[in-house]
C-alpha cells in the first residue's frame, strides 16, 4: 500500500507545475486604449500596465497626461476622444 501512495504522490508533484507553466506561455497581452486621464484612467493603467499590457492613454488635459506618463509606463497621446 506504501508503495502505490508514493507513486500518487511523485505523480501528482511531477504532473502539477506544468499546465501553470503552459498557461503562463500561453497568455495573451492586449493592446489597450484608455479614453481620460482621471483618477478612474491612472488606476486602470496602471493596473494594466503593471499586467504587461500595451496601454494608450488618451486626453485633452496635458497635465494630466504628464502625470500618468512620468508614473506609469503607457504611451499618452493628447487629443479629443
Amino acid at each position: 500500500m506504501m508503495g502505490l501512495l508514493r507513486v500518487a504522490y511523485l505523480t501528482i508533484i511531477r504532473t502539477r507545475p506544468l499546465p501553470l507553466l503552459y498557461a503562463f506561455a500561453q497568455r495573451v497581452f492586449m493592446n489597450i486604449v484608455i479614453i481620460g486621464a482621471g483618477e478612474v484612467g491612472f488606476e486602470l493603467s496602471r493596473l494594466l500596465s503593471s499586467e504587461r499590457h500595451d496601454v494608450i492613454v488618451l486626453d485633452q488635459d496635458e497635465e494630466a497626461l504628464q502625470r500618468i506618463s512620468d508614473t506609469i509606463d503607457v504611451l499618452t497621446v493628447r487629443g479629443n476622444g
